[in-house]
This record gives structure tokens, sequence and C-alpha cells, in this order.
């Protein structure tokens, strides 16, 4: 769980970082794919923007115990659930830096078609919303896989 925890912050930080010290206006990569930096002060996709963010740092941090706290007391020890569990953790963490250090999350990654655009978001966002997606599945639909 640590290294992919570890992995998934630092591959999320050094890309916000290259965002941050290098992106000054969006760059279009693909006809659907652009880089665009944006600081959401909200949560997910922008909800909730401009809350305070001293409560959306606390939310955070009590989320990661429940996680924490559900990996020490869970029955099965299922590989894919633990890695869910880290790819969730290690988003929040890496979302939880962005608010101490701008006082909102860098965003990035912009993808659109046809004049339609989804929010932009970043590396923690995707290993927050992969994670429990795999969670999901994992839970439901393979539940014997077993830590080795």
């Amino acid at each position: 769980m640590m290294f992919i925890c570890i992995m998934i912050i630092i591959i999320d930080q050094a890309t916000k970082y290259l965002a941050v010290n290098t992106l000054s206006q969006s760059v279009p990569i693909y006809t659907f794919f652009s880089l665009t930096l944006t600081f959401n002060r909200g949560i997910s996709f922008g909800m909730f923007n401009g809350q305070q963010q001293l409560l959306l740092i606390a939310v955070a941090v009590v989320i990661i115990i429940g996680l924490i706290l559900m990996l020490i007391f869970m029955q099965s020890k299922n590989i894919i659930i633990i890695s869910a569990i880290a790819m969730i953790v290690a988003g929040s963490i890496g979302n939880i830096i962005d608010r101490i250090i701008f006082g909102a999350v860098v965003d990035f990654l912009d993808f659109h078609y046809l004049g339609y655009y989804f929010p932009v978001f970043n590396v923690a966002d995707s290993a927050i919303c992969l994670g429990a997606a795999i969670m999901v599945y994992g839970e439901y639909k393979l539940p014997n896989i077993q830590k080795k």
C-alpha cells in the first residue's frame, strides 16, 4: 500500500509542479485533449467552488483516517481492495498538499469533444475515481483474491 501511495503522490505532485511552472495558457495536445491550468477551490470537478479550504482539508483527513481504519480492521485482505484504498488515500493526500500550498487544487488535464468539455482534473482526481471504481468492483466481483 505504501508503494502505491508514494508513487501516486510523487507523480501527482511532479505533474502539478510542471503544470504550474510551464502552463501560462491552454496547450492543445490532440483535438480532444489540452493542458489547461486551473485552480479548483471547491471539490471534485469544481463543485462547491470557494468553500473554506480548512473545512475541505478536514473532511479529506477524516476520510483518509476512515479508509486506513477500514484497512486495519478489514476481515479480508483482498489485494484489489487494498490497492484501491491506497489510490484513494494517495489522491486525497495529493489534493490536500495543493490546498495547503496554493489554497486550491491544481488541475490541468482538459478533455473536450465537439464543444463538450469534461471538468479539468489532475492525477490525484484520477487516482481517487479509479480507486473508488476498483474498490466497488473488487468488493462485489473479486471477493476471493487474497493478499500474498
